[in-house]
């Protein structure tokens, strides 16, 4: 399949024209995102102006505006993307998934590893809800830090939140950090990083994510 394919979504702002092209069907790290023509229109000609990436890798089959809302048709996450800008780099953007569950098993990083096969990571999206479960396997010697190496998998971007979110889990050395980075943070975005800085953790072995749960937010 080409990345790109014929137009899907369009929309009008005074003499400004935007074509969204219609992208993948599923979620790709290749060509991650479709792409979104912006055109000014003189009442003749139509001249090209420049390409704006749209809010989520998925949101390339449908756009309307309302309001000040944009709305983005996201077919590999089965979603309306709404936003407040058309442009990526000024979003202040809510998701509002379908009230479907969806459940992902992230790959994992940095050496980490699922407890056994009953076990896996996942991340469920249910009704608005975000809830992680399972366990992880932390690399031999590893001390939980909240450093980079700590990083065992990035978010979904549909189930990432617009804000950071700390929770504690259960490991094999008591209690420990989790930090979810908002999908906002340019440096860190969608890290699920484990351990405290000020309260590094040694000999962990395993770790459980069970009990994390956060509500997606709209503002």
């Amino acid at each position: 399949h080409a990345p790109y394919s014929a137009f899907q979504g369009s929309l009008w702002e005074g003499n400004y024209f935007y074509a969204n092209l219609h992208g993948h069907n599923w979620n790709i790290s290749d060509n991650p995102f479709t792409e979104l023509r912006k055109y000014e229109f003189d009442g003749t000609n139509f001249t090209f102006l420049e390409s704006v990436e749209p809010p989520t890798s998925g949101a390339s089959q449908g756009l309307s505006k309302y309001a000040d809302y944009y709305f983005w048709n996201d077919r590999p996450n089965n979603c309306i993307v709404i936003t407040k800008s058309i442009n990526k780099a000024n979003i202040y953007a809510e998701t509002m998934p379908l009230l479907r569950e969806q459940t992902v098993e992230p790959q994992l990083l940095n050496g980490f590893e699922y407890w056994d096969a009953t076990r896996k990571p996942r991340v469920t999206l249910k009704d608005g809800i975000v809830y992680l479960s399972g366990m992880l396997k932390v690399p031999e010697g590893l001390t939980l830090d909240g450093t980079g190496l700590n990083t065992c998998f990035l978010m979904p971007e549909l189930m990432t939140d617009v804000t950071s979110r700390n929770f504690v889990c259960y490991c094999s050395q008591g209690a420990a950090r989790v930090a979810i980075a908002s999908k906002l943070d340019t440096l860190n975005g969608r890290k699920v990083v484990l351990g405290n800085p000020s309260n590094p953790l040694s000999g962990v072995t395993w770790l459980s994510l069970d009990g994390i749960s956060y509500p997606l937010l709209n503002v």
